[in-house]
């Protein structure tokens, strides 16, 4: 838009400008390609959790495994341990006293509170249980580390109730070898 205006010597001045339409048409243009961008950087930050879930659990069970060649047996699961290995005093410790791991990883979308929080899960040992890997129970390997993903579609084994309906804590299990 173009306005002619007269000064004091009636010359002629043009004031270039934009309307208040315009304005708010660009506003809303760049409001809208920020949207767009935004649901992309959201849907990369999943991709980036579940990578980083991927690389810590394959991170755990190379600890475990130097860990049985060291000591011949796996660490404990203890039912005292917090249930998605969080505290200090969790199963998986005696892999950072030993010096396999530097800290126990924890997932990254963990808030500390249940029922909604993602975890890992490691467990050991016998006990009554009805969640099935491979089709065998949980508690027929010398381990069975449990955890979920947001997005990824993982080849590890699907967590399953006896039924073989997939279990609502957790999707995957990666197990250790047969008792």
């Amino acid at each position: 838009m173009e306005l002619k205006m007269k000064n004091l010597f009636q010359k002629t001045i043009k004031i270039k400008g934009f309307t208040l339409i315009e304005l708010l048409v660009v506003i809303a243009i760049i409001g809208l390609l920020v949207t767009i961008v935004m649901v992309s950087l959201n849907s990369a930050r999943t991709k980036s959790r579940d990578a980083k879930r991927v690389a810590d659990i394959k991170q755990i069970v190379l600890a475990l495994e130097f860990y049985y060649d060291g000591h011949g047996f796996y660490p404990s699961y203890t039912a005292l341990s917090a249930r998605c290995n969080t505290s200090v005093n969790n199963s998986l410790q005696p892999l950072v006293t030993d010096g396999f791991l530097k800290i126990v990883p924890i997932d990254p979308s963990n808030i500390n509170q249940a029922p909604n929080r993602l975890c890992y899960e490691y467990t050991s040992g016998s006990g009554a249980t009805s969640w099935y890997c491979n089709g065998r129970q949980r508690t027929d390997y010398q381990y069975a580390f449990l955890f979920s993903t947001e997005l990824a579609d993982l080849p590890y084994s699907r967590l399953t109730d006896s039924s073989g309906n997939p279990v609502a804590d957790y999707k995957y299990c990666i197990t250790g070898p047969l008792k």
